[in-house]
């Protein structure tokens, strides 16, 4: 078995989706990027879909020419989906923090 870096040994360690949000919106953008896979994996182990849709959507971001009109685009979906992701970090359920899935609809 190998070894997790300690920051994703805290993400496999989280035991609720509070704590896993927690853990997303404070994880470097670099240990995202390099360990996407592993990271996805665990939040969907975890049954934390929401928390794996949130990582793409900000790997996207981060891939994204910044200087074209869809990184705008994508960086407001971002911020949408920070803003559910601080709900669910919040102890809100992700029912709730859901609600602002509808903003992107109205785009």
């Amino acid at each position: 078995m190998t070894e997790l870096l300690p920051i994703i040994e805290q993400l496999a360690d989280a035991k609720t989706d509070a704590e896993r949000a927690d853990w997303l919106l404070h994880a470097p953008y670099s240990i995202l990027l390099t360990y996407q896979i592993i990271i996805g994996q665990r939040l969907r182990y975890a049954g934390f879909t929401f928390g794996a849709e949130y990582l793409d959507v900000v790997l996207a971001c981060l891939r994204s020419v910044r200087s074209t009109s869809k990184h705008a685009e994508i960086l407001a979906d971002l911020n949408i989906w920070t803003a559910a992701m601080k709900e669910i970090q919040h102890g809100a359920p992700v029912e709730r923090a859901a609600r602002y899935m509808s903003l992107l609809n109205q785009k």
